[in-house]
């Protein structure tokens, strides 16, 4: 994937239209741009922050920002769109390039519009809504087609579609992870000054959290289920319980590493709305102590009353004691999580100081162990056991949409062998099983492959088996014992393909390869190795582990006879809407 400051300075259409009021203040050094336009090596020389500039927009990047140029020089102006006439004012300057802001309009378009959540612009979540739906769609599939053109070097001009929308386009996301941070008590005069614990989102380009009120992203009843967790780990008799346990600091802070709840993380049903809850934890299983134990029976008991009452949590004893008294207070927080539905609370052990989400250490406090999910690909509904931690499609309505569009790629003949990587719990497997001969799922997420091998059996499919590992070590083994594919699926994550996979597809050669891709970046660097003109006569590497390559591979170098895989269709999927991301289905075929 190409780095972000790179993908920043590639505005998704290049433009005639450039700024060129101003004079640049002597001595600048200049370099040839085009023609005999001169622009500035270094936009420190003539740009500064605070500096204000009338900018007319003149194209998106690849983050969604407008591009506009100032004597050559690109600024890339947040919630600006193409066609649009602004006063800005300079925010940042590096060599390259510069940021602003909006100040006032001169000129706006038709498709801008006002955004409908009350956080926008200061979470960095959901960055187009000032544009119109339609327009984030064709943002979306701008974006796939700059990325193969820069990246990749490939016309796409025949077989890029237009951006299939998402059926629904709020409340859409079935998974939810929230930061804890801290925030000052309401109340002026409150008693109690200390800082209470919240819940947010990370600001723009930062790790700075915006507490979050409302979210038009998040499932319907994910607000009621955020505020019962506040109100509970508010309340003083939860902060009295993880204080005995010896918890100085309830919330994490990234700077100073101490304190013990970093994130909640939600996964929620789409039709039921039965809630996995997860606590992610700023400690290691050993700090788990009898006493944190009680403490979080406690919390559990709080949010999950029937669980902990009549079922014996994580402690080794029964929540009935003295210290688990009801209040008035834990009774209206048990009616918020009633009726929000949350099935299950699990607490995750992530001490490290990283970007890691969640680690694999999952403990179950109480309640359910899974959810349910059900997805509409074929003419027969599938059943999906889902944990904490598995992959799964976080739009599931639009999921449908985008294994439909899979399966209709493909027209299976009900003859094929498929390889399924990177299959998660089995959501599209489960849909290749229905119409092909046999499917062989890998995955690397151990609860997940266990969740897959038990949602073929409940949907009563035996033409499908699961492997767990990484895919760039099983892939190249199953091969090299000479278990061959028809049809080779993949659905890396953001990072895209490694390079022993990438091979692997290539000395196999599968008739044909569905890439479903959440990133342009790395789909394109991708898309660029699996196109590359094959050398007729040259030595194949082979699988992994100095096993052999496959028949018909060249023994001697040679030259270039045309592509390994042509694209036969390219299809972005908007699964995020009013974000920047977009899903892409690719389908490739083996060429003559």
């Amino acid at each position: 994937t190409a780095d972000v400051s790179e993908l920043m300075q590639k505005p998704l259409r290049q433009s005639k239209m450039q700024n060129e009021t101003g004079t640049i203040s002597a001595p600048v050094s200049l370099t040839k741009q085009e023609g005999d336009k001169m622009i500035p090596k270094d936009a420190r020389q003539v740009l500064q922050v605070g500096q204000k500039l009338q900018l007319k927009i003149s194209a998106w990047n690849q983050a969604g920002q407008g591009v506009a140029r100032y004597n050559g020089i690109p600024i890339f102006v947040s919630a600006a769109l193409p066609g649009e006439i602004w006063e800005t004012t300079i925010t940042s300057v590096k060599k390259n390039y510069a940021q602003a802001a909006l100040l006032k309009p001169e000129k706006t378009v038709e498709f801008r519009t006002t955004p409908r959540c009350s956080h926008y612009g200061v979470c960095g979540s959901c960055e187009l809504q000032h544009m119109t739906y339609a327009a984030t769609l064709r943002f979306k599939t701008e974006k796939v087609e700059q990325a193969c053109r820069s990246i990749a070097k490939l016309d796409t001009t025949d077989v890029l579609q237009a951006t299939l929308p998402s059926p629904v386009n709020q409340h859409y996301r079935q998974k939810l992870v929230y930061n804890f941070t801290s925030s000052a008590p309401a109340e002026a005069n409150a008693t109690n000054q200390s800082q209470l614990v919240d819940l947010g989102f990370f600001a723009p380009n930062s790790h700075n959290i915006i507490p979050i009120r409302a979210c038009t992203a998040e499932f319907s009843t994910a607000g009621n289920i955020r505020h019962a967790v506040l109100a509970t780990l508010n309340c003083a008799e939860i902060r009295q319980a993880f204080k005995r346990a010896g918890v100085k600091h309830l919330v994490y802070k990234e700077k100073s590493g101490q304190g013990l709840f970093k994130r909640l993380m939600l996964r929620s049903e789409r039709s039921n709305h039965k809630v996995l809850l997860t606590f992610v934890l700023n400690a290691a299983k050993t700090a788990y102590t009898p006493l944190m134990a009680q403490a979080f029976a406690l919390l559990a008991q709080k949010l999950l009353p029937s669980s902990a009452a009549e079922r014996e949590v994580n402690t080794g004893k029964r929540a009935a004691s003295p210290d688990f008294a009801a209040t008035k207070e834990s009774s209206t927080v048990a009616r918020d999580t009633a009726a929000a539905g949350i099935a299950g609370i699990y607490l995750n052990f992530q001490p490290e100081k990283s970007n890691k989400i969640y680690s694999d250490d999952f403990l179950l406090l109480a309640g359910q162990a899974t959810i349910t999910e059900t997805l509409h690909i074929t003419s027969k509904p599938l059943l999906y056991t889902i944990g904490p931690g598995d992959f799964f499609q976080i739009n599931p309505a639009c999921a449908d949409v985008l294994f439909q569009k899979a399966l209709s790629c493909l027209k299976l003949q009900g003859s094929e062998v498929v390889y399924d990587l990177y299959c998660g719990t089995g959501s599209i497997s489960l849909a290749l099983a229905q119409q092909a001969k046999k499917v062989i799922g890998i995955e690397i997420v151990k609860s997940a492959c266990v969740h897959a091998a038990a949602n073929a059996r409940l949907n009563g499919l035996s033409n499908v088996e699961f492997h767990c590992g990484a895919a760039g070590e099983l892939f190249p083994r199953l091969f090299a014992q000479g278990l061959l594919a028809d049809v080779v699926v993949v659905d890396p994550p953001r990072k895209g393909l490694d390079e022993q996979t990438i091979r692997t597809i290539l000395q196999m050669g599968a008739p044909k390869v569905l890439y479903i891709s959440c990133d342009p970046g790395s789909l394109a660097r991708d898309l660029a190795k699996l196109t590359a003109p094959k050398i007729e006569g040259q030595q194949g590497q082979g699988p992994a582990q100095g096993a052999e390559a496959g028949p018909g591979r060249g023994q001697t170098q040679g030259t270039a006879q045309g592509p390994t895989y042509r694209i036969e269709c390219l299809k972005p999927v908007d699964m995020f809407p009013f974000s920047e991301h977009v899903e892409s289905v690719v389908l490739m075929s083996k060429a003559d």
